[in-house]
């Protein structure tokens, strides 16, 4: 898929026919690498739709939230007016946090992250069809009533669930329409130091593990810590980096343990996306 297939001008989209990515990474050349991951060659539904619409935060550095006054709000994070301009909406994941940051003068919320959360509950509330991955998860938790959380052992100490971790499907995914191709067990990519701690209300828990809450459901909108749209490839460049087996160490983990879950992964996990596109194909047609 190349650049110019992509139309990060949401103002020129055609209503119903377009799934719209919603990139909270810093820099502005994450188009094409998301909707690859996302709906790459194995999902064939995307074709379905004219094309993709992608809307990224623009922020120079990876370990400064951003934030913006009125003037500034377009040219960092451009939401759309309508909720039902499309036929669905993906949040991807982030380094920045979908809680209140503690500051000086007391918890804080940045404006585009109010501005995404009303954009949210707006979906929601229209039943468009909404996937949240990880930080998308943390957002529609948060957007909707729920609350997140930094994750911690249970001596306190704050951790971070990183490369695979195993996860349980809870009885409620059994008929999920996304999950019901997935196996009671299976193993993922993860990459989050975030947990939800308490699901909004009416929320139906989908699937879960030691840490939490891997995944829930609340009207036509999901929400999933794992990565299933990493490719296994990039989980294994993890362990290339010492930095990040000194990280799994300082937690009290075995590299190797975890790095041999990744014998059990199943690419059927990535069928989530192409069940979220038909579901989404399905109310449009």
């Amino acid at each position: 898929m190349s650049e110019s297939t992509l139309n990060p001008e949401i103002k020129e989209i055609e209503p119903r026919v377009k799934v719209l990515i919603i990139d909270v990474q810093p820099g502005t050349k994450q188009n094409v690498r998301i909707s690859q991951e996302l709906f790459g060659s194995d999902a064939d539904s995307i074709e379905k739709f004219s094309q993709l619409a992608v809307t990224s935060i623009h922020s120079p550095k990876r370990d400064v939230e951003p934030d913006f006054n009125e003037r500034e709000r377009k040219s960092l994070l451009h939401i759309p007016d309508s909720v039902e301009d499309f036929a669905a909406i993906v949040v991807t994941g982030s380094p920045y946090a979908a809680y209140p940051r503690d500051t000086k003068e007391g918890l804080f919320l940045a404006n585009w992250k109010n501005e995404l959360f009303r954009f949210i509950r707006a979906a929601n509330e229209h039943s468009v069809p909404f996937l949240g991955i990880c930080f998308g998860e943390h957002a529609l938790a948060e957007a909707l009533g729920g609350k997140v959380v930094k994750m911690r052992s249970k001596k306190g100490a704050e951790v971070a669930e990183r490369a695979w971790g195993e996860i349980r499907k809870a009885p409620a995914a059994t008929n999920d329409p996304l999950l019901k191709d997935l196996p009671s067990k299976f193993v993922a990519p993860e990459n989050h130091e975030d947990i939800v701690a308490r699901l909004p209300e009416g929320a139906t828990l989908l699937a879960e593990n030691e840490y939490g809450v891997q995944g829930f459901r609340i009207g036509n909108s999901w929400g999933f810590e794992f990565h299933s749209e990493r490719r296994p490839d990039k989980v294994k460049d993890f362990f290339k980096d010492k930095e990040n087996l000194d990280e799994l160490k300082r937690q009290g983990k075995k590299p190797s343990a975890i790095q041999k879950l990744g014998e059990k992964y199943d690419a059927t996990i990535r069928s989530i996306f192409s069940n979220f596109l038909k579901l989404a194909w399905s109310g449009v047609q």
